[in-house]
C-alpha cells in the first residue's frame, strides 16, 4: 500500500533554513529512506545592516572615509545616498570612490557584504548625512 504524506511549514522563519528528509517505517518496523531522501529549504530574508558609518570632520579639499556592512540572503545590494539631496551615489559621478568586499565563504547565508565610500576633494555642499541601506536582488 502507498502512503503519501507532505510536510507543511506555515509562517517560516529563518531557523527554519536546512534539509529536511523523509523516513518510513513499514510493518516489520525496518526503517528506511525513500528515493529522494533529502530537499533543501532556503529562507531569504530582508538585509541587516550590521555596522553603521560613523560620523566625521574634515576640512575642505580632504576626503571622507565611510564604511559600512550589510549582512543578508541572498547576498545583498549596498547602496549610498546623500540627504537632503536625495542623492544615490555612483562611481560614474566623479565624486565618490565606492569599493565593495563580499563575505559569501558560507554557502548556505547569511552573506556580509562590507561598503567603503570616500567622497573626495571635500566642499561645503558635500556637507550631508551619509546613508547605507541594503536591499534584496
Amino acid at each position: 500500500r502507498n502512503v503519501n504524506s507532505t510536510l507543511t511549514i506555515l509562517s517560516v522563519i529563518r531557523v527554519d533554513d536546512g534539509v529536511y528528509w523523509c523516513n518510513a517505517t513499514n510493518f516489520l518496523f525496518v526503517e528506511f529512506e525513500t528515493m529522494s531522501p533529502t530537499t533543501t529549504l532556503t529562507v531569504y530574508y530582508p538585509p541587516d545592516v550590521t555596522s553603521f558609518p560613523v560620523s566625521l570632520q574634515r576640512n575642505a579639499a580632504e576626503y571622507a572615509d565611510f564604511s559600512c556592512t550589510v549582512t543578508g540572503l541572498p547576498i545583498p545590494i549596498v547602496q549610498w545616498s546623500r540627504t537632503p539631496s536625495s542623492q544615490i551615489l555612483s562611481q560614474e559621478l566623479g565624486k565618490f570612490d565606492i569599493s565593495t568586499q563580499i563575505d559569501d565563504s558560507s554557502l548556505t547565508g547569511p552573506h556580509s557584504v562590507t561598503t567603503r565610500l570616500i567622497v573626495l576633494n571635500l566642499t561645503i555642499t558635500d556637507q550631508e548625512t551619509y546613508t547605507c541601506s541594503g536591499l534584496n536582488p
